[in-house]
């Protein structure tokens, strides 16, 4: 992964697991080995590598802003809809329909 130009390397596999959207260039060429993601939250991309080690972690608001970005710009929207905030309101119909 290139991110706003520093490298950062991973296995292939967990780069699979990380971006639908790599994993789909590996179909098409097995020979890609870089990933660009330019961004504009302050991030440090190890702590995303540091994933893969599929332990829980707690994120500060900064980080979750930071890990939606560039989970969406890694076409991986099941993580990146964990991290957008809940409304804790009850669901009505005047609610929904407002």
């Amino acid at each position: 992964f290139i991110v706003n130009g520093k490298e950062y390397k991973t296995s292939r596999i967990f780069a699979d697991i990380l971006s639908p959207i790599i994993r789909q260039y590996h179909f098409i060429d097995e020979t890609i080995d870089s990933f660009n993601i330019d961004t504009t939250c302050p991030t440090n991309f190890s702590k995303i590598i540091s994933l893969n080690n599929f332990e829980p972690r707690n994120l500060s608001k900064d980080e979750e802003e930071s890990f939606l970005e560039i989970f969406m710009q890694l076409g991986n929207i099941k993580e990146a809809q964990k991290l957008i905030p809940k409304k804790d309101e009850e669901i009505t119909i005047e609610n929904v329909f407002s």
